[in-house]
């Protein structure tokens, strides 16, 4: 398995944040992967998945590049500035770009999950360097997904709540 190389892009103002995943072959690449990561729970419950794909892909010749939005993980920002949508989806754009010329690629195939599949749609739309789009469960109705995360906030709140305290932990 190969060693991401951790790299920063995009505008000096607001880097973001990705890990290359090499490719592994003497052959050049003709076409990359970005894979686009849901966001939140759904974000921890597939990086290992992601990382994975991410380091077969690099195996089998194909440079892949993960990273996090603009506002997200290692990128500049937090999640409390404003026009989130607009930003993402200008973050996939921004990883499109880095993927083209680091790798040096023609094109990009795009995998998404979730959130990470719609900013994917939404930022391929009118691009001739994007050659395929994977979108694995893509958001679809906003007020949908936010009565999911909603409910996984109540959840959690309850699970937090129902936790035990230090004083309640025997050794």
């Amino acid at each position: 398995m190969n060693t991401p190389c951790p790299i920063y892009f995009g505008p000096a103002a607001r880097p973001l944040f990705g890990l290359l995943h090499a490719s592994q072959s003497s052959i050049p690449p003709r076409v990359g992967l970005l894979i686009c990561n849901p966001l939140g729970y759904d974000a921890i419950c597939s990086h290992q998945t992601t990382r994975q794909l991410a380091s077969s892909a690099a195996a089998c010749g194909i440079p892949a590049l993960r990273f996090d939005y603009d506002g997200t993980g290692d990128s500049a920002g937090d999640d409390t500035d404003p026009d989130r949508l607009q930003a993402w989806i200008d973050s996939v754009r921004e990883a499109i770009e880095c993927l083209r010329s680091t790798a040096k690629v023609d094109s990009v195939c795009i995998l998404g999950i979730r959130l990470g599949a719609t900013l994917a749609l939404l930022a391929s739309q009118s691009r001739t360097d994007v050659s395929g789009l994977v979108l694995i469960n893509p958001v679809t109705s906003g007020r949908r997904y936010l009565r999911e995360l909603r409910a996984l906030g109540a959840t959690s709140s309850a699970i937090v709540t129902e936790a035990s305290t230090p004083a309640d932990i025997q050794e």
